[in-house]
C-alpha cells in the first residue's frame, strides 16, 4: 500500500487492495441481532407520539474529535486530509442537514505500537478508547489506525453508547482518509459509511432478501449480498441494487448517496440516542 507522501498507488497495489476487501467483510460493525432490532423498534415505538413527531432533530452540526494512533512511522494523518474528509463528511450528509466540524487544535496524535495494528474487541481498541476518548455527549470520536483482519473500519451504534460511552465511535484505517493511499478505498467514504452506522444505519443488504427486516429503511433498494463494483447488480426481483449507497461495499468512486428514508432513520437515532450533542428546531 504506498503511503500517503508517496506516488499513486500502482495497478498492482489496487488490485491487491481490492482482493483484500472482497475476501473478507469491508467492515467489522457487528451484524445486527435479533436483540437491536427489538431495542430500536421498542424505542422508536416509544417516543413515536412525543419525542419524533414534536421535537425530531431536523439538523444537526456533528463535532469531531480526530484521535490518529501512529507507530511513530506509518499513520500520520495530515491537516490536508483531515480538511478533506471533513468536505467529504459534508458532501454526503450535508443534503440531509447533517453537518461536520472540527477544530485542529483539539486532534490527537498517540505513537503507540501496540495500539496501532489493533483489531474489533480487541484489547489494544479497549485501552486506546479508554484513554484517549473524547466526551461522546459533546464530539464524534474519530479513530484511525491499521486495522487487522483487512478491514477498512467499523463502529459502534446509538444504542450502545449508555452502556458503553467510552467505547463510543468510528475506528478507520488510516490509509482510507482521502489521499491516504488505500486505493481505490482512499477518498474518505470509509468514514461516511462507518459515521452512517454510528447514526443507526444497517447496510442496504443486511440479512439479504425479503421476508427479512432488512436494513428498516423502505427506500432502499433491497438485495442479496455486497456489491463491490459500480456495474454489479444483486439486487431481490426487478431494480437495481444500490451501488451508489453508502451502506453498500462498493469503491468509494461508487458511493455518492443515502436516501431520504436513511436521513429519516438518522435523524430518528439523533433524537433518541445522542440528542445531547445537537440542538433541536
Amino acid at each position: 500500500m504506498a503511503s500517503k507522501d508517496s506516488d499513486a498507488p500502482s495497478s498492482r497495489e489496487v488490485k491487491e487492495m481490492r482482493r483484500k476487501v472482497r475476501e473478507g467483510p469491508k467492515c467489522g460493525t457487528p451484524v445486527p441481532n435479533k436483540w437491536m432490532r427489538q431495542v430500536t423498534k421498542k424505542a422508536r415505538d416509544a417516543q413515536d407520539k412525543t419525542l419524533l413527531k414534536n421535537n425530531r432533530i431536523v439538523s444537526a452540526t456533528i463535532k469531531v474529535k480526530f484521535i490518529h494512533i501512529t507507530d511513530g512511522t506509518d499513520g500520520k494523518i495530515t491537516q490536508d486530509m483531515r480538511q478533506k474528509q471533513i468536505k467529504e463528511l459534508n458532501d454526503s450528509f450535508g443534503s440531509h442537514n447533517i453537518k461536520f466540524s472540527y477544530n485542529e487544535e483539539q486532534v490527537v496524535e498517540k505513537k503507540n505500537a501496540n495500539w496501532f495494528n489493533m483489531g474489533y474487541g480487541s484489547a489494544a481498541e479497549r485501552q486506546a478508547k479508554r484513554k484517549l476518548h473524547a466526551d461522546p455527549k459533546k464530539y464524534l470520536n474519530f479513530y484511525t489506525a491499521n486495522l487487522e483482519d483487512d478491514l477498512l473500519g467499523w463502529a459502534t451504534f446509538p444504542w450502545e453508547l449508555g452502556g458503553h460511552p467510552d467505547m463510543d465511535g468510528v475506528v478507520i484505517l488510516y490509509s482510507t482518509l482521502p489521499g491516504g493511499g488505500a486505493a481505490p478505498y482512499d477518498e474518505g467514504a470509509t468514514g461516511t459509511h462507518e459515521i452512517g452506522h454510528w447514526l443507526g444505519l444497517y447496510h442496504t443488504f443486511q440479512d439479504g432478501c425479503p421476508p427479512s427486516e432488512g436494513d428498516e429503511v423502505a427506500d432502499t433498494q433491497p438485495h442479496r449480498a455486497p456489491d463491490y463494483d459500480c456495474d454489479s447488480n444483486t439486487a431481490c426481483g426487478s431494480g437495481s441494487s444500490p451501488v451508489e449507497n453508502f451502506m453498500n461495499y462498493t469503491e468509494d468512486a461508487c458511493m455518492t448517496k443515502f436516501t431520504k428514508g436513511q436521513a429519516v432513520r438518522a435523524k430518528e437515532m439523533i433524537t433518541i440516542y445522542r440528542n445531547q450533542l445537537f440542538r433541536s428546531k
